[in-house]
């Protein structure tokens, strides 16, 4: 029974077999062909001919992981070179290069390791420049102040200066009127009194005049009290002249401070006064020794009293240069000046 069942169903399978060249039969090749589970699958024969290419997008990602990684290789390279030129000058250690775990960090690090030693040693100058400038700032900025302080000091004595020079000249001009006004003051005495010179016999009365056999010693008397004017002031009366309206002195004045007779020195002028002084009180001093200057020394004599001339000149005020009219009462500051101007040439 079994084996008529088999034989039918031999001849439905051989009359069941499609054509070789229809869908059903490769179908039937392919459920034929199918491999188990259980066994591995047979090894295809390699193909001939080119092989496809793969799509582009594959393509793409495995560049792109390529890439990915060479960079990262590169990089790793460089941040050991660095590394390794930068540990001396302590500016990165490898440890600083290990905790790197993000790109930024290994960016950041790369970043400071690109300077060269050179750079390193120029950026070190650059802030000693920096600081130095800034002393330097600090210094100048104290002298400049320092300058001006002097300055104004300066400035300040300067006008100081000018205004004591203003007054000196102011106090010289003042001096200058005093000595005119004075000069031009007519005496108080005379003025009131209209009192002349008397001499020493005029003064006694008339029961006591000198009698003719003492003349001789008045007039003794009389040179002895010139010779002791002379001493004390310097000064004698070496010529005596009168003529209608005047009196006329020639005057010899010699300096008082003199340590030798040798080292005196002496000028010679002339003073002249109006008979009617009681109306006029005025003298005329005329300084004859300044006009012998321009003239030439004939003699020793002539040459000593253009020595002294000129010596004395030089301490003169210049109203006593030229001939001058001063009132009577002034006599006495005008010996005054002259014994100055003379005892000052002898010291210099």
């Amino acid at each position: 029974m079994a084996r008529q069942k088999r034989m039918a169903s031999e001849s439905i399978s051989v009359e069941l077999t499609p054509e070789r060249s229809s869908p059903a039969r490769r179908r039937l090749l392919r459920a034929k062909n199918a491999s188990s589970p259980l066994k591995p699958a047979p090894k295809l024969p390699p193909k001939r001919g080119r092989p496809k290419s793969a799509p582009k997008a594959l393509k793409g990602a495995k560049k792109a992981k390529s890439l990915n990684n060479e960079t990262e290789n590169n990089t790793a390279a460089l941040v050991r070179a660095f590394s390794a030129s930068s540990k001396a000058n302590g500016v990165i250690t490898e440890a600083d290069i290990h905790a790197a775990t993000t790109p930024a960090q290994v960016t950041a690090l790369i970043s400071s390791l690109v300077s060269t030693e050179q750079d390193v040693l120029f950026q070190q100058y650059r802030e000693k420049a920096a600081e130095q400038e800034a002393k330097n700032s600090v210094i100048i900025a104290d002298f400049a102040l320092k300058i001006n302080e002097k300055q104004s000091t300066i400035d300040l004595l300067a006008h100081q200066i000018e205004e004591l020079q203003n007054q000196l000249a102011e106090a010289e001009e003042r001096l200058d009127a005093v000595d005119e006004n004075l000069m031009a003051l007519t005496t108080p005495q005379r003025r009131a009194g209209r009192r002349s010179y008397e001499l020493p016999i005029r003064r006694k009365p008339l029961d006591k005049k000198v009698h003719h056999s003492n003349v001789d010693d008045e007039f003794k008397t009389i040179a002895f009290t010139f010779d002791m004017l002379e001493l004390l002031t310097g000064i004698r009366i070496v010529d005596y002249k009168v003529d209608q309206d005047n009196f006329l002195f020639d005057v010899k004045h010699s300096s008082t401070v003199s340590p030798r007779e040798a080292e005196t020195v002496t000028i010679e002028y002339q003073l002249i006064i109006q008979r009617e002084f009681e109306l006029c009180a005025d003298v005329t001093y005329v300084p004859v020794f300044l006009e012998c200057l321009s003239k030439r020394a004939r003699d020793a004599e002539q040459e000593a009293k253009n020595k002294d001339a000129a010596m004395v000149k030089d301490h003169l005020p210049a109203y006593l240069q030229q001939s001058l009219t001063f009132p009577y009462s002034a006599l006495l500051q005008f010996y005054t000046k002259l014994s100055k101007a003379l005892n000052q040439s002898v010291r210099s």
